[in-house]
C-alpha cells in the first residue's frame, strides 16, 4: 500500500492531489483529499505537503496545517496543533512536531485511532537561524 499528495491542475489553479495504491505501484487511484491547498516546502501558512498513513485507515497530512483520516481517506478532520512540521508514527502511536505561539517546538502524541494529542516533550528556539527538524521513530522507539 501507498500514498502520494501534491498538487494538480485544477480550474482555480493548482488544487491538492492524493493518491493510493494497492498494488506496489501497478495502478493508482484518487481519494478524496483534506478540504485545503497544497503548500510545496512547508513555504506558505497554510495547506499541507506531506501525507503519513500508519495503516490502510489512520492518516495524517501535514505540514504546516494538520489534517487527520482514520477512515482511508473517506473523510478529513482539521487538527488543533499548529504548524507541524514533522510527523511519523510507531507502535500504535502517532508522533508530531508542532511549533506554539511562544516559538517553542512541541512533540505531540495521540493513539494512531484518535486525535486524543498530549505534549510529551519541547525544545526551545533560541537566538539564530531557525533550525531543520527530523523526527525519526523505529519500532517501538
Amino acid at each position: 500500500m501507498g500514498w502520494v499528495l501534491g498538487g494538480a491542475p485544477c480550474a482555480t489553479g493548482t488544487c491538492l492531489a492524493l493518491l493510493r495504491t494497492d498494488d506496489a505501484g501497478r495502478d493508482w487511484s484518487a481519494v478524496t483529499a483534506p478540504p485545503t491547498t497544497y503548500a510545496p516546502s512547508n513555504s506558505a501558512d497554510q495547506g499541507v505537503s506531506q501525507i503519513r498513513f500508519a495503516n490502510s485507515l489512520d492518516g495524517w497530512a501535514f505540514g504546516p496545517e494538520l489534517w487527520s483520516t482514520h477512515d482511508g481517506g473517506a473523510h478529513w478532520a482539521k487538527g488543533s496543533l499548529g504548524y507541524v512540521s514533522a510527523l511519523e508514527t510507531a507502535a500504535g502511536r502517532v508522533h508530531a512536531v508542532a511549533l506554539d505561539p511562544s516559538y517553542t517546538y512541541e512533540i505531540e502524541t495521540s493513539p494512531i485511532t484518535s486525535d486524543a494529542w498530549v505534549t510529551t516533550g519541547s525544545l526551545q528556539l533560541g537566538a539564530g537561524p531557525v533550525p531543520e527538524l527530523d523526527l525519526v521513530v523505529q519500532g517501538t522507539t
